[in-house]
């Protein structure tokens, strides 16, 4: 007979950082996620004369052909859009980032260091418009189109340690 352990809590003196963020990484397809976000998030790429989504992600293609038609969606490096009840896998919100070139108009960064930078993006505008659960779409951002060619681990780790500096807030001496 096997004996259980007990979970152990962490004592780190870094746990501030779980309080704002909680990372999980599920493999879904489609719409049969096991549990919808209220947002999902998806990366759009530059394309030849508008913006472009990665394959498998046709069902948003609706959706982003009318916003890009009404100006309001740029594929320009950490552009957002956010479009309120507009979910389309299930959940209720869907924030569209642009993967494409930096402020500067150069892909100067590297790889992974833009990832970092997107996903400090994301952390940060799905903090300001109060969402506390989102469904990322970390595949999205791995594109020819977007010139972010990294491997997935890598993109992942990126990606969550931008958004957990992003989260971050030093409010100990605060009242």
């Amino acid at each position: 007979m096997k004996k259980q352990s007990k979970p152990v809590a962490n004592k780190s003196k870094n746990n501030h950082i779980s309080r704002f963020l909680r990372a999980e990484v599920v493999k879904t397809s489609g719409k049969n996620a096991l549990h919808p976000a209220q947002c999902e998030v998806i990366a759009i790429a530059p394309g030849k004369d508008k913006p472009s989504l990665k394959k498998g992600f046709e069902d948003f293609k609706s959706l982003v052909s009318g916003l890009s038609e009404s100006e309001e969606l740029s594929s320009k490096g950490g552009s957002t859009c956010l479009v309120r009840f507009a979910g389309v896998r299930g959940s209720v919100h869907t924030l569209f980032v642009g993967t494409g070139k930096d402020r500067d108009g150069v892909n100067a960064l590297g790889s992974s260091e833009r990832i970092r930078r997107l996903g400090a993006v994301v952390a940060n505008k799905l903090s300001a418009e109060k969402i506390k659960s989102a469904d990322i779409y970390l595949d999205s951002f791995i594109s020819k189109d977007s010139g972010l060619n990294v491997d997935a681990v890598s993109a992942a780790y990126a990606f969550i340690e931008g958004a957990a500096l992003a989260a971050y807030r030093f409010d100990k001496y605060f009242s």
